[in-house]
């Protein structure tokens, strides 16, 4: 016979080991490679919300739908639907020595083995240019590693490379919000994870 104190104590162990899965399994940039505030790598979201608002006609058609309605709400862009949620670079550090520029012009997203784990819309800015928008950032780049092909020439000093994603959990019940920021440059740090 099983103890209640053993199958309670096993129970435990397995909803830890799942939350520490569900906090931890997600991409953050990997190239030019952040860096976290107090040097702690989280890929957790920001702020999870329920859904901004009604409207939607299926799970089908949800990435269609939310570019609709946020369109309609007056959202031009995914930054200025998320830049009111969470802090403004999530857990990542602005402040940072600036990164190289990479050489292929490519921004890689990934952590462990996946890159976007939830359907939604990204972009991806150099200071105050959009420089990529997609509105399902999971189909547009699937994959362990999420590559997104930049053009980088609008950045003529240093600049701060900024990251949005908006991943739709349980069929767009949740809806998490993802910031990350990254100084680049010409010629800047490289790291042994960049490239």
């Amino acid at each position: 016979m099983v103890s209640f104190r053993s199958a309670f104590s096993t129970a435990a162990l397995l909803l830890a080991a799942t939350a520490t899965t569900d906090v931890e399994a997600h991409g953050y940039i990997r190239q030019p490679l952040v860096a976290f505030k107090g040097g702690r790598t989280t890929s957790n979201w920001i702020k999870e919300d329920k859904p901004a608002w009604a409207g939607f006609s299926s799970w089908n058609n949800y990435m269609n739908d939310f570019a609709r309605i946020s369109k309609q709400k007056g959202y031009k862009t995914l930054r200025s639907f998320l830049e009111n949620k969470g802090a403004s670079c999530g857990y990542t550090e602005p402040n940072t020595t600036p990164r190289a520029i990479p050489r292929d012009g490519k921004v890689i997203f990934a952590h462990s083995n996946v890159g976007f784990v939830h359907p939604g819309p990204c972009e991806l800015w150099l200071d105050n240019k959009m420089i990529l928008h997609k509105d399902n950032c999971q189909k547009a780049f699937p994959g362990v590693k999420a590559v997104m092909p930049v053009d980088f020439s609008s950045c003529k000093g240093t600049c701060m490379l900024r990251m949005y994603w908006l991943g739709f959990q349980d069929q767009g019940q949740r809806w998490q919000t993802y910031k990350y920021c990254v100084p680049v440059k010409k010629g800047g740090k490289r790291l042994l994870r960049d490239e």
